[in-house]
C-alpha cells in the first residue's frame, strides 16, 4: 500500500489563521454561502482584533492574488521572506491566537483521525503510481478546518505535495459534514485534487497540463469505481458533468482507463502531428 500520509502542518494551520483574521472570509462567502466548521468560525470572531496585523495584510495580499490560496499555503512552508516570517511569529504570539490552541484541539484530531480513517478505504496513492508511472512524489494530507473552507489547496513540500483538504460541506446552514461522514466525497475530492496538481506538473506533456482540471476529474471517477463501486462513481460523474458543464467528462474517463504512467495517457489524448 502506498501510503499518504496524513498529520498535522503548523504552517498550514498558521496560514488558514491568517485568512481567518482578515477579510478572506467575508469574500469566501460572498461567492457562495456556507457554513464554516465551527474550528474557523470561532477564529474568525477572536482574531477580528488583528485585521490590521503586517503578517495578516501580508497574508491576504498572497490569497487574494493571481495564484490564490495555494500560493498562501505555498508561501507557508518555506517561501516566506525573513520579514514575513518575522510577522508571521509575532501574529502566532498575539494572545488571541495562542487561545485559541486548546479549546480546538480535540476537533483537530478527531478530524486527523477520521480523514485517515477514509484514506485507509482504498490505496490512492497505488492508483496515482499507476496512473503516472514512477517516481510518485510524496504524498501528505492535512485535514483543514480553517479558512479556505471549502477549496482543496495542493502546495508543494520538500520532494512531494500537500493536500489540505477541508471536510465534506453540508447544505444551508448546517456544519460541514465528519470526514466519515461522506467517505465517497472525500475520495474523490482528494484524488481530483492530487490528480490535478500531478497532470499540471507532466514535465514533457503541454497538452495534459493544459487539461489538468478535467483530467484530474476524470482519474477521480475512475478511483472512486475501484474505491467504491461502479454505482457511487457514475452517480458522481453524472453529477460533476452536470454541475461543472463538462460534456466531455465520460469521454475522457474512457480515455484514462486502463492506462499505465502519462506517456500512455498522452498518447491516447495528446493530438496527434
Amino acid at each position: 500500500m502506498t501510503v499518504i500520509a496524513v498529520r498535522p502542518f503548523a504552517q498550514a494551520r498558521q496560514a488558514g489563521l491568517l485568512l481567518a483574521a482578515g477579510g478572506w472570509p467575508a469574500a469566501e462567502q460572498a461567492r457562495k454561502p456556507y457554513k464554516p466548521h465551527r474550528a474557523a468560525e470561532a477564529a474568525r470572531r477572536a482574531l477580528s482584533g488583528l485585521r490590521s496585523h503586517p503578517a495578516v495584510l501580508s497574508a491576504q495580499a498572497v490569497a487574494l492574488g493571481p495564484g490564490g490560496a495555494a500560493a498562501l499555503f505555498a508561501v507557508g512552508q518555506g517561501a516566506w521572506s525573513h520579514t514575513a516570517t518575522a510577522e508571521v511569529a509575532d501574529f502566532m504570539q498575539q494572545p488571541e491566537v495562542a487561545a485559541l490552541e486548546p479549546a480546538a484541539a480535540a476537533d483537530w484530531q478527531a478530524a486527523e483521525t477520521e480523514l485517515a480513517a477514509v484514506l485507509a478505504r482504498a490505496d490512492l496513492g497505488a492508483f496515482l503510481a499507476e496512473l503516472f508511472g514512477p517516481p510518485l512524489p510524496v504524498l501528505c494530507a492535512y485535514p483543514h478546518l480553517l479558512y479556505p473552507g471549502r477549496e482543496r489547496v495542493v502546495s508543494g513540500l520538500p520532494g512531494g505535495l500537500l493536500l489540505t483538504l477541508p471536510p465534506p460541506p453540508a447544505w444551508g446552514a448546517s456544519p460541514p459534514w465528519r470526514y466519515t461522514d461522506r467517505p465517497d466525497e472525500v475520495l474523490a475530492a482528494a484524488a481530483e485534487a492530487l490528480a490535478a496538481a500531478l497532470f499540471a506538473r507532466a514535465a514533457g506533456h503541454p497538452a495534459l497540463a493544459a487539461q489538468a482540471a478535467p483530467l484530474g476529474l476524470a482519474a477521480a471517477v475512475l478511483f472512486l469505481r475501484a474505491a467504491e463501486g461502479p454505482d457511487a462513481a457514475d452517480q458522481f460523474m453524472l453529477m460533476e458533468k452536470r454541475t461543472r458543464a463538462l460534456p466531455q467528462l465520460p469521454a475522457l474517463v474512457a480515455a484514462l482507463h486502463g492506462k499505465q504512467g502519462l506517456d500512455a495517457v498522452a498518447q491516447t489524448l495528446e493530438p496527434k502531428d
